[in-house]
């Protein structure tokens, strides 16, 4: 027989269990919003402050673009994640 105590327990147990899948969906969330960002200040980097946009320009591929750039890139979000 159920009484009032289990029947408590058990709708304890499934809003714990709702809140946690809905933490648990929050946190992935907010790192996909994180790596979004991420990616769009590293396109952002690429195409304002480096030669990425001079090099395709000039028949580079992409890729040898991207590595050329690089170093360049990194130093920059280097600098901006000290600010």
């Amino acid at each position: 027989m159920l009484t009032k105590n289990t029947l408590r327990s058990f709708q304890n147990k499934s809003v714990f269990s709702i809140l946690a899948v809905q933490a648990k969906r929050l946190k992935l969330l907010l790192i996909m919003l994180a790596r979004n960002i991420e990616l769009a200040v590293k396109a952002h980097i690429h195409h304002k402050h480096t030669n990425y946009d001079q090099l395709l320009s000039n028949g580079w591929e992409r890729t040898e673009a991207r590595s050329a750039v690089t170093e360049k890139l990194s130093q920059i979000v280097r600098e901006w994640s000290r600010k």
